[in-house]
């Protein structure tokens, strides 16, 4: 009879637990990010894609603030529906090491802390934090251009690399993914051009070893010529303005002053806690052609 009644406890826990692992098959995937910016020197994004609608929920501790137990996850913000990119924007103070959580939800509004279900966690700035204001330090500042490769889905160990210096932030500088060359190549209507933009979008920010380096740093990014538009475009692209609607789509930085939107598209930020100031400059959207006498460029 004891043997009969342990048996049957065990069936029912195994169709208990069974039921359990079940109602989480339809989990949702970050398949890109999440990569964190600073839009000014207390506002930080969190951006990231998933590989499904649902209800994401964000939540950023850092080294001034305590954690809260439950984790009061705020709603990430659907941005664009189509691409299934969400963002989040946070007021934080600096210096600071986070600690982000990203948790999903099949409830369209979460009212109850337990329906959140943790995806993952991140440390961002396992370097360790910077120094007291006006104190000397060192900072590691990456930096890289002209991501371009021929067979996609192909490794790509230079991210890796890159990741293990830790650095303080990675700069994206330009050519972050390549557009067709040749202005025939493009397609006719508005939205097909954005689909084109954000497929060669998805394709670079998807890469698998790229998520380390995205996940552990702050990233900025400016534009050049290829995914502007084709070789050596100016301010005449008819499609310039499709090019910064997705550049803003998938760079969540600052991009210049209202009156010359794409003018400096960067984040033109100072940390003051860093005692370092950054300026990147691309003024291709309100470039005029190259003066063939000079060789100089006029705008």
């Amino acid at each position: 009879m004891r043997t009969r009644l342990l048996r049957n406890w065990i069936v029912a826990g195994c169709i208990f637990v069974g039921s359990q692992k079940g109602a989480y098959a339809n989990e949702p995937k970050i398949i890109a990010g999440p990569m964190l910016t600073m839009v000014s020197p207390d506002e930080l994004v969190v951006w990231f894609q998933a590989d499904r609608l649902a209800t994401f929920g964000v939540y950023v501790i850092g080294t001034h603030g305590d954690c809260v137990h439950p984790r009061k996850y705020v709603k990430a913000e659907l941005v664009s529906e189509k691409q299934r990119i969400f963002l989040l924007r946070r007021k934080i103070k600096l210096p600071s090491y986070w600690q982000v959580f990203i948790a999903w939800s099949d409830q369209e509004e979460v009212t109850d802390h337990w329906d959140w279900k943790t995806l993952l966690e991140m440390n961002f700035r396992p370097s360790g934090l910077p120094p007291p204001l006006g104190k000397p330090g060192k900072y590691v500042f990456a930096f890289g251009s002209c991501s371009h490769q021929e067979k996609f889905c192909e490794a790509q160990p230079v991210w890796t690399a890159v990741a293990a210096e830790k650095p303080d932030c990675f700069l994206f500088i330009g050519d972050n993914m390549y557009l067709p060359s040749d202005p025939a190549d493009y397609p006719k209507t508005r939205e097909a051009v954005r689909d084109l933009f954000c497929d060669a979008y998805d394709r670079e920010r998807c890469v698998a070893e790229k998520q380390a380096l995205l996940r552990s740093t702050l990233s900025f990014a400016i534009w050049d010529d290829h995914d502007y538009g084709p070789n050596n475009a100016d301010r005449r692209w008819k499609w310039k303005d499709v090019a910064l609607e997705a550049l803003e789509l998938y760079y969540p930085n600052n991009y210049g002053l209202p009156d010359a939107r794409g003018c400096f598209p960067t984040a033109i930020s100072t940390y003051s806690c860093w005692m370092t100031a950054r300026f990147a400059i691309r003024t291709r959207i309100r470039r005029e052609r190259r003066c063939s006498a000079t060789g100089n460029w006029h705008g």
